[in-house]
């Protein structure tokens, strides 16, 4: 018996690490509603209300983009599996993404979402922030032993005109996770542009 649970569970993971096959996600945030959020400007990044008290100034904004170009394929072959169709039915996968952003003042304020895994683009723009850190994870559930990280990106953490990734008001900041094509290795890049 135990040996039966710890194959399933070694079979659930390799499930995970590829994300193929699962129509998990829904739920989420505002991350999720990016159709009922302005885009006033027309830039293609819809604009999120700030806290009260914080102002928003469209002209001295923070654009941020999360964009994963991982397909499912590509996804299998890193792991260097296949997987049985009983695995796909028990397991529902999940992309959740939060993004943490402080104003001046201390003033925090929580973005977050939940996706099916597999491509996703999401743009959106802020009230310029003191600072913005980024994670995005893999969340497998599984049934009886509830919601488990199976992979992590991040966090990456942006600071106006400070720290590794530096940004001025008016700049775009990007999170992608994609496929190495020489190695074959799921990875991430961080731009500022």
């Amino acid at each position: 018996m135990f040996r039966g649970v710890c194959s399933l569970w070694a079979v659930v993971g390799l499930c995970c690490l590829t994300g193929c096959g699962s129509t998990g996600g829904g739920g989420g945030g505002v991350l999720n509603q990016p159709g009922t959020l302005p885009d006033e400007d027309g830039d293609g990044f819809s604009e999120i209300a700030p806290p009260e008290g914080v102002d928003f100034d469209q002209s001295n904004s923070l654009a941020v983009r999360v964009t994963n170009t991982i397909t499912c394929g590509q996804a299998e072959a890193a792991a260097g599996v296949q997987l049985p169709d009983i695995v796909d039915s028990i397991v529902s996968l999940t992309t959740r993404v939060s993004v943490t952003v402080t104003y001046p003042g201390g003033v925090t304020q929580l973005l977050s979402g939940a996706f099916p895994v597999g491509p996703l683009d999401l743009a959106f723009e802020i009230a310029c922030p003191e600072s913005v850190e980024v994670r995005a994870s893999v969340v497998a559930s599984v049934p009886i032993m509830g919601d488990q990280v199976v992979s992590s990106f991040g966090p990456f953490s942006f600071a106006h005109n400070a720290g590794d990734y530096p940004y001025e008001c008016g700049a775009v900041v990007t999170v992608t996770t994609f496929t190495d094509t020489e190695t074959g290795e799921l990875t991430a890049a961080v731009t500022v542009e």
